[in-house]
């Protein structure tokens, strides 16, 4: 050993005095304690494992002194951008939408076109032509009261039947009754089959998403119609279902923006609806209605429409004109 290691004739004596059980005894008691850690460490592993909460908090422990071990100031700055918008170029030009009775919408180009020539779905008809530009929002009302806005240059075009207006927008609002596009600042009477109605712009119905807009509260059983154009009228022109007619001042109508339920146009007894709505300057007025299977129209002059006035959200007299009036108009 002294001459192999260079050990001294003290370090080699020491080392041949020891004896092996000396040396067994303590390995014993190191690999001893080496079993309790680990048997005190594989409890705590399990206890952790087994227990959610206590294994988010030690996460979270971990992670706490980590940020304050290596943790900084934050060197780039987060702060809110413009979002970001696609712009597309769209000429302008004469555009006129069609609207069928089951909500089929779609679009030729051009104005005065020969309505005769238009084909739909069996069992569809039309509802409405809107004239308009490539450029204008096309605004749409169900007859839940719901508002939705469509680019008209992104209508189906062509000589098909065109597409479903609830597939164009997030909607199951059912029927649409209406669409509308132009001057914002246009005043509108909205109106509902229960009587009710309030005046708003047509800007005020502009929805932002493809979601829609909750414009017109309607109630249970009753169902929006479409808007008549206030224009420069100072009456309101109100036909009940039952023929009965009721002209009061347009300012007894409030106006609002938001939207809402409205106030009562003309009293409305039960299974009695309102038919039709419209804006009037009381020297003449447009009624229509079924004669002998044939529609008739019947102009009434300032001294009939006298014999109508009252005030607002009374029951109207009889619209005696020979057939049963069901629409009016200016």
């Amino acid at each position: 050993m002294q001459a192999k290691w260079k050990f001294t004739a003290r370090q080699a004596e020491d080392i041949v005095n020891i004896r092996l059980g000396q040396l067994t005894k303590l390995d014993g008691v190191k690999l001893n304690d080496e079993r309790k850690a680990l048997e005190a460490e594989r409890k705590e592993l399990k206890a952790v494992l087994g227990d959610d909460k206590q294994l988010r908090r030690l996460v979270v422990q971990e992670l706490e002194a980590d940020a304050k071990k290596f943790g900084d100031a934050r060197r780039t700055l987060i702060k809110a951008e413009e979002r970001a918008q696609i712009e597309r170029t769209v000429v302008e030009e004469p555009l006129t939408v069609i609207l069928s009775k089951k909500g089929w919408v779609r679009a030729r180009t051009g104005h005065d076109l020969d309505i005769a020539t238009l084909a739909f779905k069996d069992g569809d008809g039309l509802l409405q032509t809107l004239e308009c530009r490539t450029t204008d929002a096309v605004i749409v009302l169900a007859a839940s009261g719901k508002t939705f806005t469509l680019e008209a240059a992104a209508l189906p075009t062509g000589r098909g039947d065109g597409a479903p207006v609830n597939t164009l927008v997030n909607s199951s609002s059912g029927d649409i009754v209406w669409m509308g596009a132009g001057d914002p600042a246009q005043r509108l009477l909205m109106n509902s089959s229960a009587g009710l109605g309030f005046v708003c712009k047509l800007g005020d119905l502009v929805s932002r998403t493809r979601q829609g807009k909750d414009f017109m509260s309607v109630g249970e059983g009753a169902q929006a119609r479409p808007p008549a154009p206030a224009g420069s009228g100072k009456y309101v022109a109100a036909l009940s279902s039952d023929a009965r007619l009721l002209l009061f001042p347009l300012e007894d109508v409030p106006v609002r923006p938001n939207g809402g339920v409205g106030v009562q146009l003309i009293a409305l007894p039960e299974g009695v609806t309102l038919a039709s709505a419209a804006v009037s300057d009381a020297r003449s007025l447009v009624v229509s209605g079924m004669r002998r299977k044939n529609r008739a129209e019947e102009t009434l002059d300032a001294k009939q429409l006298a014999a109508h006035l009252g005030k607002r959200a009374q029951r109207g007299k009889v619209c005696d004109v020979g057939f049963r009036p069901d629409r009016i108009g200016s």
